[in-house]
């Protein structure tokens, strides 16, 4: 097996500091930019923020005194509350991550992007691979109920060479996956230096050469050869 493998997913330690004052003088924007919100959602109000909120507005300070607080002066008896994220950051990354991709993927089928943009290669990375299978039998569920109409199976999107995942060494998923829709569209992805030291990346590339349940030439094909194809190097 070659030993010259490929990271799909390393990352380079930005001075976001820099960055933002940068996007500021270059448009110039007066006020404050969120140096952990510089990217444009498609709402254009959650992030990037380029001025200041609204005092009293998108406090992470409100806890259960000010809600309290909130509601006794409000006459409110009741107020529903919807959770961005997991209080512990372990179970956002064990669940907040695969989902949102999950959901990302599905819109792109439906929607018709891929139909669209023949040529477009995405890339799904830091969420695992145990989504796949999950969107591809809801969706062919929703085109069995005869209210769902794709140009293509559902699988066949993930099968197009268009479509690449970040996988993980140690998950079990990854072998259903691959029986499910082939080894094409899985790379390696370490997030290195984000949340994974050297060491920690060392055990991962072990994990995929020691596996038992996949094929030599696929441990070769997600060490390097995909993340090559994906990003045509």
């Amino acid at each position: 097996m070659a030993t010259h493998y490929v990271d799909s997913d390393g990352h380079v330690m930005e001075r976001v500091d820099e960055i933002a004052k940068l996007i500021e003088r270059q448009n110039g924007i007066e006020g404050e930019i969120h140096v952990r919100r510089m990217v444009p959602s498609l709402d254009r109000f959650h992030t990037p923020r380029l001025q200041r909120r609204t005092p009293g507005t998108f406090d992470p300070a409100i806890g259960p005194e000010r809600w309290m607080e909130f509601l006794n002066k409000t006459g409110l008896e009741y107020s529903v509350l919807y959770p961005n994220s997991f209080g512990v950051f372990p179970a956002t990354r064990a669940l907040g991550m695969p989902f949102p991709l999950a959901i990302a993927a599905t819109g792109m089928i439906v929607e018709g992007m891929l139909d669209q943009f023949p040529k477009l290669r995405i890339g799904f990375l830091e969420g695992g691979t145990a989504w796949i299978p999950i969107v591809i039998d809801r969706l062919e569920r929703e085109i069995e109920y005869g209210g769902l109409h794709l140009k293509r199976k559902p699988e066949d999107y993930f099968k197009s060479g268009r479509i690449f995942v970040g996988c993980e060494g140690n998950e079990r998923a990854l072998a259903y996956a691959i029986e499910r829709i082939g080894p094409e569209p899985f790379m390696f992805a370490s997030d290195f230096p984000h949340e994974i030291s050297l060491g920690n990346c060392m055990e991962e590339i072990n994990e995929i050469i020691e596996r038992t349940d996949l094929m030599p030439e696929h441990k070769t094909a997600i060490l390097g050869d995909n993340a090559r194809q994906f990003y045509k190097i």
